[in-house]
């Protein structure tokens, strides 16, 4: 399997890059720490739009009052049931690569990358994601619209690697390769 995902990074290589790993992050549903405070409060917001819809319809107040209900019942379901299929379909796209230059992040045909030079801190989590930047968590200016659903599912914001298989060895990896790259700028 790595070989093919190898051969999914040529084409995005800089003239003389090398690969040292590549990989994706584990599949399918996932629960992270922050779910601990986000699925009572999509429950409760859901639990909310479903009572405005049941109040809406049987005290016959109109239907502007029942599709303003069912516009939050749409996002009250997005956020407690649909963000889970949303994180992992993003998973399913995305593959990792570590060169001796970057560390990159593909999502179909996005990339992000990050040179080794300018990388903030790493930070490895229990669940075996490495994180490599930090972003405001409601930042919704017109450059990252795309992040803006960042907090209900992250592997849309590209700047981490995810449930991890070995990630204590791809960590260690990475800061060799910060090393390497560090004492030898002209890689």
């Amino acid at each position: 399997m790595s070989s093919e995902i190898e051969i999914e990074f040529q084409e995005y290589l800089l003239p003389h890059e090398r690969i040292k790993w590549v990989g994706r992050p584990g599949q399918g549903f996932r629960l992270r720490k922050m779910d601990w405070f986000l699925i009572p409060f999509s429950a409760l917001w859901l639990g909310f739009a479903l009572y405005w819809e049941y109040l809406a319809l049987i005290t016959g107040e109109g239907w502007g009052f029942a599709i303003f209900g069912a516009v939050f019942f749409s996002m009250g379901f997005v956020i407690m049931i649909g963000r889970f299929f949303i994180d992992a379909s993003a998973r399913k796209n995305q593959s990792y690569a570590v060169t001796d230059r970057r560390v990159i992040i593909r999502q179909k045909t996005s990339i992000n990358s990050f040179d080794l030079n300018q990388l903030p801190n790493l930070f490895l989590n229990s669940s075996g994601t490495i994180d490599f930047i930090f972003k405001k968590l409601f930042d919704i200016s017109p450059h990252n619209m795309r992040d803006s659903f960042g907090i209900w599912a992250p592997s849309l914001m590209m700047n981490s690697f995810e449930f991890l298989d070995e990630p204590q060895k791809i960590y260690q990896l990475i800061l060799v390769a910060i090393d390497e790259r560090q004492r030898n700028p002209s890689l």
